[in-house]
């Protein structure tokens, strides 16, 4: 009799025991569910609303790239100006930053020059437009491929019937000619010119097209595409040619500075872009064809240069920065912690 009831106290016990052990497994199971681990939002090198991709480009060089300053009224009512930034390299970076929810600031500065000296020094993280140059800051980069070639001619009075303008390096010689300082394309042209040809820059795209059409100078040197951009914008198309073969077609890239970790975080994802646009001779042809457009609309009201060849047209004035390493540092310093949200004109 007593082992019945031992043996019935032990089952009873351990009954007991598993159903506790039930109820605290039960509860811990409960506590685990009802504890959820919130996800970390992983923090942006660049590209977010804090730390913009500030880029810059071409200041005067349609349809590659060109800037216009736009008057605004801030929160405050104060009156103040943008800069916005069009051309072939601005619609294809916008392009990739809407695409890879990116945020980006265009950065302002008086000429091309100040913008490519701003990107070696780390100021800048994207240039939109940049010829691969030997020549150029030692720690300038490309991100590859480059986006466009651009052919290079020669731009000269319309011949008559039955002849042909110059097309080659050696018609050049003894003649005398301009290329504009806008273009950059004097250091790569130097070394392939006749040394009897007499050339030399000139800043802005209206004094230049009117030297020719004065006979002041023999031929321009010129992009074709600026070409084809601002004869429809002067509106002398049936005054002046130049011949279809290029002398040269350089490539325009993007470019970045070696170390910067801007650069470095969005390089893959915009090398692999830019392949899958440039493999798109319709979307490339299409962005450039509607800033051609886009510039010759602008001055769709503008008398025929043809019009003004007596008037006295002075070279545009190339402005820049007196100690520009200081206003850049001044600048960098004025913005830090305080950048302009996305797409709008930031002042380094």
């Amino acid at each position: 009799m007593k082992k019945i009831s031992g043996f019935i106290f032990a089952l009873i016990f351990s009954s007991y025991s598993f159903m506790v052990c039930a109820q605290v497994s039960a509860t811990y199971e409960e506590e685990n569910v009802s504890s959820p681990i919130q996800a970390v939002k992983p923090r942006l090198i660049c590209g977010d609303d804090e730390r913009p991709i500030v880029v810059s480009g071409y200041m005067n060089y349609p349809p590659f790239g060109w800037k216009e300053k736009i008057g605004v009224q801030s929160s405050f009512g104060e009156d103040k100006s943008i800069y916005q930034y069009y051309g072939l390299g601005m619609l294809l970076f916008d392009k990739f930053a809407k695409e890879s929810n990116l945020k980006y600031a265009t950065a302002n500065f008086l000429n091309y020059d100040e913008a490519k000296y701003a990107l070696s020094r780390g100021y800048v993280d994207v240039l939109l437009g940049n010829y691969f140059e030997q020549k150029s800051y030692s720690n300038v980069n490309y991100f590859y491929p480059g986006y466009i070639t651009n052919p290079i001619v020669i731009v000269s009075l319309k011949p008559k019937d039955g002849e042909k303008g110059p097309q080659s390096w050696d018609d050049l010689k003894g003649k005398k000619g301009f290329v504009r300082a806008e273009e950059n394309l004097l250091d790569l042209i130097q070394t392939q010119l006749p040394k009897e040809t007499q050339i030399s820059t000139v800043n802005g795209a209206r004094r230049a097209f009117q030297a020719l059409l004065r006979k002041e100078v023999d031929f321009l040197l010129m992009s074709q595409l600026a070409y084809e951009t601002e004869v429809r914008r002067f509106k002398i198309k049936e005054f002046v040619s130049y011949e279809k073969a290029a002398l040269f077609s350089p490539t325009i890239f993007f470019s970045y500075a070696s170390g910067s970790p801007c650069a470095q975080f969005i390089k893959n994802a915009f090398e692999a872009k830019l392949k899958e646009y440039t493999s798109d001779k319709q979307l490339i042809d299409s962005l450039m064809r509607s800033q051609i457009a886009l510039w010759e609309r602008k001055f769709i009201k503008e008398p025929s240069l043809i019009k003004q060849i007596d008037m006295v047209i002075e070279e545009e004035k190339e402005e820049e920065t007196s100690d520009l390493d200081a206003w850049l540092a001044q600048q960098a310093k004025a913005k830090e912690g305080s950048r302009e949200k996305s797409q709008t004109s930031v002042g380094i």
